[in-house]
């Protein structure tokens, strides 16, 4: 029997700025055909001053050279 599982924890925090969100989620493959089960997800909202400093990060790419 062919058989593969992948635990996998993805991150993201879009454009808007406002959080990162977050997803455990267990990718199976048997039998040559994929499966998922959504263990669980949050998402965690931005301070204002983690906003504003990633924003300014965003604009002004100097800043993140160093």
């Amino acid at each position: 029997m062919n058989y593969e599982t992948y635990k996998v924890l993805g991150i993201m925090s879009g454009t808007s700025l406002d959080g990162l969100d977050f997803a455990y989620c267990i990718f199976s493959k048997k039998n040559n055909k994929w499966i998922f089960e959504l263990q669980y997800y949050d998402f965690i909202k931005y301070s204002k001053d983690w906003k504003n400093k990633l924003s300014g990060l965003f604009y002004n790419i100097e800043k993140l050279e160093k």
